[in-house]
């Protein structure tokens, strides 16, 4: 149906609750610890990376029109490629969902509500998703084409509330913690652009599918220079060496923020929007993980996938004694899970698919036989 289907600005918010929420989930002050002073030349280093990425995923995907990664491994290597593909990428929007409800829920008991149960801190999120996901698509992107200007919005208030504090001096030494923590270990940061994953499953929300190129490099413009802001603010406030281990690194400048003696305590009013983005994006997270459920079992009961996905995220969330034992896991593990897989291997399949179909073009057979129709 046509009014299920996404503009350019909806799709654009879309892709950008992934970033705006890994920004105020700590990711531009774990960059800042990996690099160090250099973290705005690392982000500047991989967004470039991510950029010719986009435009080349773009480019390929012009050739499928309204297909998804799903359906085109089903055309290069049938159901196998498919169900294998969908099993590999469905871990992303749940391991994200998982360290989002852990995450955050820790962060708003430790900030606010210390006497508060963490499960019932969790569940709040979990049921806001669920009701999202129940209600449908339509009401997610609309709830981002909402939700997502505003905490953007909010984001830049807070970076240039402290242009008075900001010292240029701060970004020296300009390689930071060294080459190797800037242009080589640092490359595992590109996983900050994780949503570059949705560019992926994107095609077939579209209205108007030849729009998808300039939706992809929207996105990765914003994004790129969202993530570049907060880190530069975050080392010309802070800078590197007093950067800690505190919860959410933009907390730690809005907290200081003062406008004259009527506005102060600002904070309250920015937690509040970063929970309802934080909803926001949880939804569209388990969204994902459900289209991708679906796509691979060809199941169409969403009300109750969306109750068990939210209870399995929930159970799985409460599991680790602390969000110590997840942010190892992520900067162990699917650190780089994310960059072989969102990065690597499905720009291949999608490059391998494109070769697939230029020869069959040239042999002038047909070259949707066993791509599935949506």
């Amino acid at each position: 149906m046509e009014n299920s289907k996404m503009g350019v600005i909806e799709a654009v918010f879309f892709v950008l609750a992934v970033i705006t929420n890994k920004i105020i989930l700590n990711f531009p002050k774990e960059i800042v610890l990996w690099s160090g002073n250099s973290a705005w030349l690392n982000v500047i280093y991989i967004s470039i990376i991510v950029g010719v990425l986009a435009i080349i995923v773009c480019n390929l995907f012009s050739k499928f029109g309204g297909y998804d990664i799903l359906d085109i491994s089903h055309y290069l290597g049938g159901n196998f490629l498919k169900i294998a593909l969908g099993t590999i990428l469905i871990v992303i929007p749940l391991f994200n969902s998982i360290d989002l409800v852990r995450d955050f829920s820790e962060d708003l008991k430790l900030i606010y509500f210390n006497t508060s149960p963490l499960i019932f801190i969790s569940l709040f999120f979990v049921i806001a998703a669920i009701i999202a996901n129940k209600a449908g698509f339509t009401a997610i992107f609309k709830t981002c084409t909402i939700i997502m200007p505003i905490v953007m919005i909010s984001i830049v208030v807070i970076l240039f509330s402290h242009l008075k504090n900001f010292e240029i001096e701060r970004l020296l030494p300009i390689f930071g913690n060294g080459v190797n923590e800037t242009f080589i270990s640092g490359l595992s940061n590109i996983s900050v652009h994780s949503g570059f994953l949705f560019l992926f499953f994107l095609m077939p929300f579209l209205k108007n599918t030849e729009k998808y190129k300039k939706i992809g490099i929207i996105a990765w413009i914003l994004s790129s220079l969202y993530l570049l802001l907060s880190v530069l603010s975050l080392l010309l406030v802070f800078a590197s060496s007093t950067v800690t281990k505190e919860p959410l690194s933009l907390y730690l400048i809005v907290r200081t923020i003062e406008y004259g003696t009527f506005f102060q305590r600002v904070d309250a009013l920015f937690i509040l929007l970063w929970i309802l983005s934080t909803m926001t994006y949880l939804s569209v997270l388990m969204f994902m993980a459900l289209y991708i459920f679906k796509k691979i079992f060809n199941t169409e009961d969403r009300k109750v996938l969306a109750s068990c996905f939210g209870m399995l995220i929930l159970a799985l969330s409460l599991i680790p004694e602390n969000t110590v034992i997840l942010t190892t896991i992520q900067e162990t593990f699917f650190k780089y899970y994310f960059l072989i897989t969102i990065f690597i291997l499905c720009p291949i399949i999608l490059y391998l698919a494109s070769r697939k179909k230029k020869k069959e073009l040239q042999n002038n057979k047909p070259i949707t036989k066993n791509i599935p129709i949506i």
